[in-house]
């Protein structure tokens, strides 16, 4: 393990995601890239975790929308991986994000799709 990550459910707090001081190392997930030729990348760890309960279990994530992280390049391109299905929210930042991404993805050498998100919140 090289990582932990929590997230505060509270509303009024003003850091919702917790992680590990230092930089972010590791890929959640590292074994969908070894055995699927296709893995959904979604924003962040718990909307991997909805996927996977959703029974979409080639998933990993991005822990934010900066980049595409130093340890999933390096690991895409270990395990040849040759699609990446890209799944962000559908809000302005996810919207705004998604073909800065698409554009660092197909720099690698990969086919990328879109899975367009509603904006919002479901109820």
């Amino acid at each position: 393990m090289v990582g932990f990550y929590g997230r505060r459910l509270d509303p009024e707090s003003q850091t919702r995601h917790l992680f590990l001081p230092g930089p972010k190392s590791g890929v959640l997930n590292w074994h969908a890239l070894k055995t699927s030729s296709t893995v959904y990348l979604t924003e962040s760890v718990l909307d991997a975790f909805s996927l996977w309960q959703a029974g979409i279990c080639e998933v990993t994530c991005l822990h934010g929308l900066a980049a595409i992280p130093k340890d999933l390049q390096e690991l895409l391109k270990r395990f040849q991986t040759r699609q990446v299905v890209l799944v962000l929210d559908g809000d302005r930042a996810g919207k705004d994000a998604a073909p800065r991404l698409q554009e660092q993805l197909e720099g690698l050498g990969l086919q990328v799709q879109q899975l367009q998100l509603p904006s919002g919140n479901c109820s």
